[in-house]
C-alpha cells in the first residue's frame, strides 16, 4: 500500500490506473483518499479481472473522479455494482470470459452502448440469445471499432 501511495504522491497528475483483481482494496484506498489529486486529473479506468463483490464504495469512487472520461472492463465478473452506478459513466471496453447473466448484459448494453468501442466475449450464449444480442449491438452501440464475438454454438 505504502509503495502504490508513494509512487501516487510523485505523480500527482495521474491520468490512467489498471486495477487488477489482487489489489483492488489498495487502489480503492487511493481514489478515496482525499491527498491526492485523483479525482481532478484521472480520466481512465481498466479494471482486468476485478470481482466487483469484493470493491466497497465504487458508487463513491465514482461520485469522486471529476474528469473521468473511459472506463474499460476486461474478463471482470459480478458487475452488478457497475450496472448500478449512479453516476453516468463512459464505458469504452467490455470483454468478458465468464457467462454473464443475459439480463446483466443487456442492462448494461442499454446503459453504456453509446460509449462503447471494444466488445467481444469468450463464450457463447444460446443461439437465440445471441440473435438478440447481435440486435442490442446494432441497436445500441453505435461506435464499435472492436467486436469479438465467440462462434462456439451451443444449443
Amino acid at each position: 500500500m505504502d509503495h502504490v501511495l508513494q509512487i501516487t504522491h510523485l505523480h500527482q497528475n495521474l491520468k490512467k490506473i489498471l486495477i487488477c483483481n489482487n489489489y483492488t482494496s489498495l487502489y480503492q484506498s487511493l481514489l478515496l483518499s482525499k491527498d491526492y489529486n485523483c479525482s481532478n486529473t484521472l480520466n481512465t479506468i481498466t479494471f482486468y479481472y476485478v470481482d466487483f463483490r469484493v470493491i466497497i464504495n465504487l458508487d463513491k469512487v465514482f461520485g469522486q473522479l471529476n474528469v473521468l472520461e473511459s472506463v474499460h472492463i476486461i474478463n471482470c465478473s459480478s458487475l452488478e455494482q457497475i450496472i448500478n452506478l449512479s453516476k453516468p459513466f463512459k464505458l469504452k471496453s467490455l470483454i468478458l470470459n465468464k457467462v454473464l447473466q443475459f439480463e446483466s448484459l443487456q442492462q448494461l448494453l442499454l446503459k453504456s452502448g453509446d460509449y462503447l468501442e471494444n466488445f467481444g466475449l469468450g463464450f457463447s450464449y444460446r443461439l437465440s440469445s445471441r440473435q438478440v444480442l447481435l440486435g442490442l449491438i446494432i441497436k445500441y452501440c453505435k461506435n464499435i471499432k472492436f467486436l469479438d464475438l465467440c462462434i462456439i454454438t451451443s444449443q
